[in-house]
């Protein structure tokens, strides 16, 4: 037989190996012969093969060690139920332990900052957040400060009160809050370089900042709170019910006197309203609607957003439309009157109050349709002739003294300059037949109320003399012209010069406010 260690050949009681050590027994020998001859034929084909036996007894004969044979893996045997329950119990015991080592750790730190929290030392809380940090568990000291600022929240929310009967000044609020962070929590909660607040801002997380978030929130609704209650207070005296209505409206939906604020706000409202419509009542009985709208416009970008704006719109558009109903009535008296320019205006001024208003805009173009057409401007003239010794070039749109010492604006100046008796200069324009009536007033400049000379002019329509005016000379006061020019396309104003024979000296003279214009209807 075999050693299944090493190969050695073996007698047939040997206990252990002579070459290797192994242990021995019935089934550790090779039965099969052709085993033997196999394993030789491999050994023996390696020349430079040296057995163990041969380095350790120094040319003993040799001895071929056969292959190791392929033994097929024997199955194991199944767990048994109890060997099952023992591993759960013990993976389960395993968890738990390292639970309870995690949650050791986190109760430490949260304990830590929790003593650091109940010194109300800005030192001591940084200190402790500085140690959990260096190990990985600020989030638990984070817990401790988020429980720490809600109870806090929750104080001051069911605490915080102020006697507004000991106030002389919403400035007093401020120091009453102050007062009562520094009284319960120190330093804590001052907003300074030394207090938790610089935690809040520069390294806690996001779920810490909510809740300083919502303690600031609550610190600013009772400071509102309590202004709002000081102003409302006040109102009366002051003639102002703004401050407190804007005050109660920023109590937060939170805060414990919320109900109350908005009470509060609804009778603050109606009393800031009722003020303020007496002012612009005051405005409108002056008929000073500008002044009125501008006022509750300014009102209404104050209040933008608040519930009150609605209220200020209505009374904005109250105004707006009595403002309107004024400026129409005038326009309609102007119009009866033949003022078609303020009539106009009037109009214009309805316009920018109620810019989208059809009726409105339809009224403006009627009233436009009467509006004069001024021919002493300059550009409205298509055309100018003169006669070839007519040396004047007519002034436009300048105004002048008359011989009876009356001013004339917009007037047409011209001279006769010439050696003729007569000359002449021609202005053409275009009015399409869209007037009724020419109007105008010829006068002798003041500076020549002794000249020689006389004047006047004819009135063309479409190439037909339709109109001559008297001569104006020295004596003579200014003369109104009125002329028909309806259905006319074409319309030409013809000046004219004379002067008497062997006379030297030069008139001047002008017409004051031509212009054409449709008849207003009579009724």
């Amino acid at each position: 037989m075999f050693c299944t260690k090493c190969g050695a050949q073996l007698q047939e009681n040997q206990k252990f190996c002579h070459v290797c050590g192994q242990v021995i027994s019935d089934t550790n020998f090779y039965e099969n012969a052709s085993m033997y001859s196999q394993s030789q034929e491999v050994y023996t084909e390696n020349e430079n093969y040296n057995h163990p036996i041969e380095e350790n007894y120094g040319g003993a004969p040799q001895i071929p060690v056969p292959k190791p044979i392929y033994q097929p893996p024997v199955a194991k045997k199944p767990l048994t139920k109890r060997k099952i329950a023992i591993i759960i119990i013990v993976s389960v015991l395993a968890v738990a332990l390292l639970a309870g080592a995690i949650t050791l750790v986190a109760t430490t730190e949260r304990r830590r900052m929790n003593r650091a929290l109940k010194t109300q030392s800005w030192v001591e809380v940084t200190s402790a957040y500085s140690i959990a940090a260096s190990r990985g568990k600020e989030e638990q000291a984070c817990k401790a400060i988020i429980a720490y600022v809600n109870k806090a929240t929750d104080k001051i929310n069911s605490d915080f009160t102020v006697d507004i009967d000991t106030i002389k000044s919403e400035s007093d609020v401020d120091t009453a809050m102050t007062n009562f962070l520094k009284k319960n929590w120190g330093d804590l909660f001052t907003y300074n370089d030394y207090s938790i607040t610089y935690l809040y801002c520069t390294i806690l997380n996001e779920d810490a900042q909510t809740v300083f978030e919502a303690l600031e929130k609550m610190i600013s609704s009772k400071e509102n709170f309590y202004k709002a209650e000081f102003c409302m207070k006040h109102a009366e005296e002051r003639g102002d019910y703004r401050d407190a209505m804007q005050l109660y409206m920023q109590v937060s939906p939170d805060d414990e006197v919320y109900s109350k604020a908005v009470e509060n706000v609804k009778t603050a409202s109606k009393a800031y309203i009722d003020a303020l419509m007496k002012i612009v009542d005051e405005y409108m009985a002056k008929e000073d609607f500008s002044a009125a709208i501008k006022l509750l416009e300014r009102e209404l970008h104050t209040d933008s957003g608040n519930e009150l704006s609605a209220e200020i719109k209505e009374a904005i558009n109250s105004a707006k439309q009595a403002s309107a109903d004024k400026y129409v009535q005038r326009a309609a008296e102007a119009f009866k009157q033949g003022n078609i320019d303020e009539a106009v205006g009037c109009m214009e001024a309805v316009l920018s109050l109620f810019p989208e208003n059809g009726a409105y805009k339809a009224k403006l173009e009627e009233y436009k349709m009467y509006k004069p057409f001024p021919l002493y401007v300059k550009k409205n003239m298509i055309k100018y002739e003169a006669d070839e010794k007519f040396y004047c070039f007519p002034k436009w749109d300048v105004t002048q003294t008359a011989n009876n010492n009356e001013e004339m604006p917009h007037s047409i100046a011209w001279f006769n300059n010439g050696t003729d008796i007569t000359a002449r200069g021609m202005l053409t324009y275009h009015i399409n037949g869209n007037y009724d009536t020419l109007r105008g007033t010829l006068y002798l400049e003041d500076h020549s109320r002794d000249t020689e000379e006389n004047a006047y002019i004819e009135i063309y329509g479409d190439g037909k003399l339709l109109y001559t005016s008297s001569k104006m000379a020295s004596g003579i006061e200014p003369i109104e012209i009125t002329c028909s020019v309806k259905n006319v396309q074409t319309l030409m104003v013809v000046l004219h010069a004379g002067k008497s024979e062997n006379s030297w000296s030069t008139g001047y003279f002008g017409l004051s406010n031509l212009q054409i214009q449709k008849d207003v209807p009579q009724e």
